[in-house]
Parts: C-alpha cells; structure tokens; sequence
C-alpha cells in the first residue's frame, strides 16, 4: 500500500575542510579547530509497496547546516589605528535540498517494522553564506565591520542509504527511529 512520512533530521557533515586559528592569536601556540559543521532540518518520504516488504520511494529533505564561529582576538601595539586589539569572528552556513529516489526492503521485526534503503540522491543548486565580523579598537577610535559572502553552487547527483526502525502504534500510523547517509558531490563552475 501507499505510506507517507514526515521526519525531522539532525545533520552531520564529514567531508574536506579547513580549520581556522581560534583564540588569542598574538599568544604562541594558539589553536587551529575545524568547522564541525552540523544542523537541524526536516523532510518526507512518499512510497508505495510494489512487491511484498519492498517499496519504491521518493523523498525530499531540507538541511540548515552552520559550522562552528571561530572567534580570534589578536593584541597589536602596531594595530591600524596606533594599538589596540583586533577581533574577528567567521561562520558558514549552508541550506541545502536533497530529492531522493530509491528502493526499500523491509521485514517484519519487534513490533514494528525494519528497513533498510538505497537510492539516487539530488542536490538542488543551493547557497553558501560565510559571515565574517571585524573589529579593531585602539584607545581613541573604533573600527567594526561585518561582511557576508555569498557563493551560488551547482546541483549534483549521489546516493543515499538508509537504515531504520518504525514501531507500529495503529495499523496506519507508526512512530520510527533512522538514520541517513548521503554522499554528493557539488561544485560552483560557471556561478
């Protein structure tokens, strides 16, 4: 038969990253951390049983994903305006779109049902937003700016795989416990 759900997600990102200087950083041996980024975000899922205990499925998920705030002071005697101290504070965030695709089997199990899918996964073309804030304040004078840079990126295709448990409360509604991994590449040629 036909099921719907709806989810709340919270997001994890792994992947290819810098780490940025934290801390006091006219100190020796200052730290450098990564951007950890994770967030929170919601979707649903939409399938159809086409064989017994194996479903077609297609869903869509909307991620806001922010990575730490690096905040760095520097105390400079030689600072812009004649010494003083200079502070700045960086973060990133991402919202992204993911349309999936994919099979899920499932057996019968513990009261409810587990699973367990794979499929295609879309990013649509999203933003990336980094917010930087500056400030350097000598004695006499004050100086603050805030910047935020935007970069537009590409759609990409991956895949997901999906792992989950659904206890059934009713025959037609079911509270579940998963988990996702998606894995796309995207890139921001031509933007």
């Amino acid at each position: 038969g036909l099921f719907v759900e709806g989810r709340g997600t919270f997001t994890l990102v792994n992947g290819t990253s810098s780490s940025r200087a934290t801390g006091d950083v006219s100190q020796t041996g200052y730290d450098f951390k990564l951007p950890s980024p994770s967030g929170f975000g919601g979707g649903g899922t939409i399938g159809y049983e086409i064989a017994n205990n194996l479903g077609l499925v297609a869903s869509f998920d909307y991620r806001s994903v922010s990575s730490r705030k690096w905040e760095s002071t520097k105390n400079d005697a030689t600072s812009t305006i004649g010494g003083g101290t200079m502070s700045q504070a960086i973060q990133n965030v991402k919202n992204t779109m993911i349309i999936g695709l994919g099979l899920r089997p499932s057996v019968n199990a513990l009261g409810g049902v587990i699973y367990a899918g794979a499929g295609v996964a879309y990013l649509l073309p999203y933003t990336d937003t980094t917010t930087v804030d500056l400030s350097d304040f000598t004695a006499s004078a004050g100086l603050t700016i805030k910047r935020e840079i935007k970069s537009e990126w590409n759609s990409g295709i991956g895949a997901y795989g999906e792992l989950g448990y659904n206890y059934s409360i009713t025959d037609n509604l079911y509270l579940g416990l998963g988990v996702r991994l998606v894995v796309v590449t995207a890139n921001n040629d031509g933007k």
